[in-house]
């Protein structure tokens, strides 16, 4: 569980990453094991709590899984 605080920074940084097309890699829980994606975001749903990736598999990730993002 994260505070507000990085709660904050997480979304500024997604956010960020989608209105300029830049490239993220996201640090998350899945089924209990800790894993990384990098790729170009197509779509942040905040009432879901759901990212999309712009990739062949639109890959999804819960918001409620997401540790860390980093913008490159």
């Amino acid at each position: 569980m994260l505070d507000e605080q990085k709660q904050f920074e997480i979304n500024t940084q997604l956010q960020l990453a989608l209105s300029n097309d830049l490239t993220v890699e996201i640090e998350y829980y899945s089924h209990d094991l800790h894993e990384k994606i990098k790729g170009k975001l197509l779509l942040v749903d905040n009432l879901a709590r759901l990212l999309r990736f712009d990739n062949e598999d639109s890959t999804a990730i819960s918001l409620n899984d997401v540790m860390e993002v980093t913008v490159d």
